[in-house]
């Protein structure tokens, strides 16, 4: 009997009747589940944990959790009071496409202010460290330390400025 409603939910969500959420483990971005999930075979839900699980190795795997049903075209959730509207799945998808067009463009501007520092002979290269802290302030909760790593290994093959990729101190100059 709870097969055969857990089938019937699975039905509604391929036909788009209603939507899923939830948030994407290998991501960690909230957002609406495609509809096509729903008709692929391994997959499962764990009404205990609200997770959409997959199945590896003889083993449900959460690839979702934290599910929530919507309408497709829902203004409010029904614990929403009337004053906040839920999200749509457009508005969702387009908040989402955002935040990972912000995370890249601090990434390219990153890349470009590595570059020009590198570029110029007068800047001694500085360390790691050093330089994450000035991105941070520069990209607050915009650029991450793989993404900063990223930018300056690219900077460096760009400028071939292998001197900022040697580790340790770097030697004093014959003019001091």
């Amino acid at each position: 009997m709870l097969a055969d409603r857990i089938a019937a939910l699975r039905d509604i969500l391929a036909c788009g009747k209603v939507v899923a959420f939830g948030t994407f483990v290998l991501s960690g971005i909230e957002g609406p589940i495609g509809r096509l999930q729903w008709i692929r075979s391994g997959i499962s839900i764990d009404a205990s944990k609200g997770d959409l699980c997959e199945g590896q190795d003889h083993r449900a795997v959460p690839k979702w959790t934290g599910l929530s049903l919507r309408l497709p075209d829902a203004r409010l959730l029904p614990n929403q009071p009337q004053s906040n509207p839920a999200p749509k799945v457009a508005d969702v998808r387009s908040k989402a496409k955002a935040q990972i067009q912000t995370k890249e463009k601090s990434r390219v501007e990153c890349f470009t202010w590595l570059k020009s520092m590198m570029s110029d002979a007068n800047v001694v290269p500085r360390s790691i460290d050093d330089l994450w802290a000035e991105a941070q302030d520069k990209w607050p909760n915009k650029l991450s330390k793989r993404a900063f790593l990223k930018a300056r290994d690219d900077a460096i093959a760009n400028k071939q400025a292998w001197a900022w990729k040697a580790p340790g101190p770097k030697p004093k100059s014959p003019h001091s």
